[in-house]
């Protein structure tokens, strides 16, 4: 039983290394960047009532590996809601699970544009998601997010927080 044990170690670590070998020190710390955009729909809560809009939002993201499973990724976002403007920016860890299907997760900041006296021009939101290459160059990608304040104007009284289901299409150079 022993032996038994000792052999499948030592092949599982030989395996390891092999596959090890396959990533090497120059993929370490190698940035990417590219640009994405697609669908954001948008679900506005609130004590009294909660809506939804469809939406769009565009942005620009820049990733760095950091070993063979993981990279982070930081990303500049420009998003509308109805008349409200957003500038958002992730910072995102991700795991790689194959060579082309990536899981996501990490903080967000928002920073609403416009002026209003009840909207809080800053809020934090915690976002989760997906990714998968579809060529060299391209990749899909589908994610949720909540924010942790109230940062809509809903009416004069009033605030919402912003939750996000978004599907998108993402372009490395």
């Amino acid at each position: 039983m022993r032996k038994l044990f000792l052999l499948c170690t030592v092949i599982t670590l030989t395996s390891l290394m092999s596959y090890a070998q396959e990533y090497s020190e120059d993929d370490k710390n190698k940035t990417t960047f590219g640009i994405k955009a697609g669908i954001d729909q948008t679900f506005v809560f609130n004590a009294d009532s909660s809506f939804d809009q469809v939406n769009y939002y565009a942005g620009f993201f820049s990733d760095t590996r950091l070993s063979l499973k993981t990279s982070f990724q930081f990303e500049l976002r420009y998003v509308t809601y109805r008349q409200d403007h957003f500038i958002e920016i992730p910072l995102l860890f991700k795991y790689h699970f194959t060579d082309k299907f990536r899981m996501y997760i990490g903080p967000r900041f928002d920073f609403i544009l416009d002026d209003k006296a009840l909207a809080k021009n800053f809020s934090l939101a915690a976002e989760f998601g997906v990714e998968y290459d579809i060529s060299k160059h391209f990749y899909i990608n589908a994610s949720m997010s909540a924010s942790l304040e109230n940062q809509i104007v809903i009416d004069q009284f009033n605030t919402g927080s912003r939750q996000n289901f978004r599907l998108g299409l993402g372009y490395r150079f």
